[in-house]
This record gives structure tokens, C-alpha cells and sequence, in this order.
């Protein structure tokens, strides 16, 4: 019976429409069966596209190009385009529709495939510096709207091939260009949660960039990239401390890691020492002047705020630093930020310390240099106030190093083609993973202020006199 729809469903004539593209004049299209028309989810992909900083000779990709909208408008903004679909209805009208609109494309520019498909192969140009996919995650749209085919509406939710394009990137790193960002736009279904984990677990930096509501579901755009480009990396099998190391680095590009696998001088916050875990995390990143403009305690949030995200994308949770409510299930595994700089976990033996963040600058003249360290337990060092990630996840500390390098390029790196990084709603993030250890304290605290500090019935709390003032239980 679906077939014989299907088959009836593609004899129907074609819907002419006006689409009204981000800023630009509305362009007309015609939508045949079982070609996705314009919604919502593509007026937000464009405003995000329209929104990036464009030069001359920028090329775009575009996966899953339905109708031609977004490529179309694209292309009416001035970026060199190629796009692709895995219906061959979808690379008609894209190409029927670019003519509509006085854009002439031949079979280069659009092709039948996507990621993974042997099509794709068509696809001999390299140095895109945007990809972009609306990723397929629609349920049946309501009666009386514009109407996909049952088949084609039937793969919607299952077909997954965002591993695909992460495995093509892989196969192919030139694709996208240095600087270059893929764009992605996903539901709150199951399927959109797991994309942001599947990137950041793959060493790509990853932070929503656009976000609406229709209804019940959430879309969000999230930018992917690959972490501090320029960056060299240094290991070394023992040092006195990472800190100091990557402190002394001459012109060491933004992101430089150093990370060692023995430190005899680790230093912890207020001058306490840094204990060596058995198994773990020790290294430190490099920063200029510009990291410090944000504030003191920008630096020192954000690197904790990364260490939880890496921990949810060990256990393929909701990452933190995309929504502030996926902090709840780190709280309910007894995984807590405690003010102003260590994450803690609730085990089996009580609580201990997991992980540790430091911040430390030196100023020479104009020469401004920031580095931030992190020691992260694995299995932890002899004690009774320490935890290791082996608790709660049995990730290899070389992946566990991958993602916390993306993790902190997530939250910290600035990437020319996005826009600024959304300082507050990280601090909404920290506060949310921070409260059961809040709780622990006879004080009474009411959030953070814009500067990262934390309000409290006491005052203004900075890093300067932190737990100092408050009396724990």
C-alpha cells in the first residue's frame, strides 16, 4: 500500500513557493514530491549562514540541499557553492530552482549522494571553508502541510550519516579548509542529543550557535571545528610542572598543549600541591592577552565547565556547555564543580577530588602569557579525598586527552567565523554544576554575577577569598 502511495505521491505536480532567505529578497521555488520544502529549521540554518563574516572565493558545501534554499541564498550572498542530495527529485529542483533565480549551475556544482555514498566521490573540490546539513530528524509533518513521501519520510529519523561525515573529514581532512566550521542543525529527539557527543568525542571542537522552540522540540545549529589549528603540542615523560613548561614557551601559538606523564612539582590552587595520579590527565594550554579580557574568573570557570563536558562525553550524555540542564545528570552520578576550581565525585568510599583547574599569567612588558592547567585523575594518587574517572567510565587516557582538548577549545577558543562566545550562559552552566556543593555550606548563594563571581548573602565572592569565607558542613 506505501509503495502504491509512493508511486501516486510522485505523479503530483509541484508546489510553487516564496521563500523569504535571511536579509535578502524572497527567492521562488518549486518543491516536487518528496523533496523537503522550506521550514523554521531552514530560515534558522540561514540566518546563521548570513550571519558569518564572507570574503571573496569562500566556498560552502551543502549536504542535504532539498529544495536549493540555503545553497541558492548562499550563492546570492557571494559564496562559491556545491551542494548535494541523496534524492535525485531534491537535485532537480535545486537545479531547477537555481535557474528560477537567474543562478546557472551545471552537475558539478550539485550531485546526487551525501556521506558515504560512492557519489560523493563527484565531489573533486577540497577547501570548503563552510559545510553545511540539516541533518534529517523530522517526524511526519501535520496534516495539511507540505507532504514528504512516506518512504521518504519513513528514513527521517533512522538514517544517521553524521558518523559518515565525521569519517569522511577524517579520510579527507582537506575538504574543509583551516579556520573552516561545519554546521550542523539537529532536534532535541534522541538522535539530535547524540550528535554533538559523536563530534566532541572525535576531537572536534563543538558550541551551539542558534537555537529556537516550535512546540515541544528544540533546533539548535551547532558550529563544529577542529581545535586550536595553529597549536603545536609537546609531551614530555616528566617535568616539574606543565604550568611552568608552557609558561616559558616562546611565541607558542593560541592552544599550545604542554602534557607530561610524571610531574615533581604540580602546584594546585592557593599554592597547595598537585599530587601525580596513578593513571590520568596532566597537561596545560597556552593563552595570550586576549584570553584575560573576559575577566579573572573567565578562565578559571570555563577550563572546570570543560572538564565536566568531557566527563559527559565519556558517558554520551547531554553535553553541559550546550544546555545547562544535562549538569543534572552529572548530579545525579554525585559529579559536582566545587568552587572556584576542582570537580569532585560522590563514590562508593565518599567524596573526592577528580579534577583540578589552574590558571596563571605573567606580564614582560607587552608580552601578556596565560596558561591554564589541568590535572584530571584517572586512577587517583593514594588517599582518601581523591576520585578518578575509572568510577564512573573506563575511557583510554589518550581519548580522555582528545576531548579535553576539544572540550576547552569548545568553551575558550575563538573562532572567526562565530560569533562571540556567550560568556553568561557558560557562567549559568558552572553555577548549575556547581549547587550541591554550594549546599554544603551554611551560606545562602543566589547565582553568579557577570563577572563570574559568585553572589551569596555574604556579598560579592571572587577566587581571591573563594571557600575562605563560608563554613562548611
Amino acid at each position: 500500500m506505501d509503495v502504491k502511495r509512493e508511486i501516486e505521491y510522485l505523479k503530483s505536480e509541484a508546489t510553487r513557493i516564496s521563500w523569504s532567505p535571511h536579509e535578502l529578497p524572497d527567492i521562488n521555488l518549486q518543491i516536487p514530491p518528496t523533496v523537503y520544502p522550506p521550514r523554521e529549521d531552514t530560515s534558522l540554518l540561514d540566518q546563521v549562514v548570513a550571519e558569518i563574516p564572507f570574503k571573496p572565493g569562500q566556498k560552502v558545501l551543502e549536504i542535504g540541499c532539498g529544495s536549493g534554499a540555503i545553497s541558492i541564498s548562499s550563492r546570492l550572498r557571494g559564496w562559491e557553492v556545491f551542494c548535494c542530495d541523496t534524492n535525485p527529485y531534491a537535485v532537480s529542483a535545486t537545479l531547477g530552482n537555481a535557474s528560477l533565480n537567474g543562478i546557472k549551475w551545471s552537475g558539478e556544482n550539485v550531485i546526487e549522494g551525501g556521506p558515504g555514498d560512492d557519489y560523493f566521490a563527484q565531489i573533486s573540490e577540497d577547501n570548503f571553508d563552510l559545510i553545511i546539513w540539516n541533518l534529517p530528524y523530522l517526524d511526519t509533518p501535520p496534516e495539511k502541510s507540505p507532504r514528504l513521501g512516506p518512504l521518504e519520510e519513513s528514513g527521517l529519523i533512522e538514517n544517521n550519516q553524521c558518523q559518515e561525515l565525521i569519517s569522511l573529514l577524517e579520510q579527507r581532512p582537506g575538504l574543509l579548509n583551516k579556520k573552516g566550521v561545519v554546521l550542523l542543525l539537529h532536534s532535541s529527539n534522541q538522535l539530535g542529543h547524540l550528535i554533538p557527543k559523536l563530534w566532541r568525542s572525535g576531537g572536534w571542537a563543538t558550541r551551539p550557535v542558534a537555537w529556537t522552540n516550535i512546540g515541544d522540540e528544540k533546533l539548535t545549529v551547532i558550529a563544529c571545528w577542529r581545535p586550536f589549528e595553529e597549536a603545536i603540542k609537546i609531551h614530555l615523560e616528566k617535568c616539574e610542572s606543565t604550568n611552568s613548561v608552557a609558561m616559558e614557551l616562546e611565541n607558542a601559538p593560541t592552544g599550545s598543549l604542554v602534557t607530561t606523564s610524571h610531574q615533581t612539582k604540580g602546584r594546585g590552587f592557593s599554592g597547595n600541591n598537585w599530587d601525580n595520579p596513578k593513571e590520568g590527565f596532566m597537561g596545560s594550554w597556552v593563552f595570550g592577552r586576549k584570553s584575560i579580557e573576559k575577566g579573572a574568573e573567565w578562565l578559571q570557570i570555563a577550563s572546570s565547565v570543560a572538564v565536566i563536558d568531557s566527563i559527559s562525553t565519556a558517558l554520551m550524555e547531554g553535553l553541559p556547555s550546550h544546555c545547562w540542564t544535562n549538569s543534572s545528570i552529572l548530579e545525579d552520578m554525585g559529579v559536582r564543580i566545587k568552587w572556584p576550581n576542582d570537580i569532585w565525585y560522590i563514590g562508593r568510599a565518599g567524596l573526592g577530588k577528580m579534577a583540578g583547574t589552574l590558571v596563571e599569567g605573567k606580564t614582560q612588558g607587552e608580552d601578556v602569557r596565560v596558561v591554564i592547567g589541568i590535572g584530571f585523575n584517572k586512577i587517583p594518587p593514594n588517599g582518601k579525598c581523591f576520585e578518578g574517572w575509572n568510577s564512573i567510565t573506563d575511557i583510554h587516557s589518550d581519548l580522555m586527552a582528545i576531548i579535553l582538548n576539544a572540550s576547552i577549545a569548545s568553551i575558550i577558543e575563538e573562532q572567526p567565523k562565530l560569533p562571540p562566545i556567550e560568556i553568561e550562559r557558560i557562567y549559568s552552566v558552572a553555577y548549575s554544576a556547581m549547587r550541591c556543593s554550594l549546599c554544603e555550606t551554611r551560606s545562602l548563594f543566589y547565582g553568579l554575577s557577570s563577572k563570574g563571581n559568585i553572589i551569596s548573602d555574604t556579598g560579592i565572592i571572587d577566587t581571591t577569598t573563594g571557600g575562605r569565607r563560608w563554613e562548611w558542613v
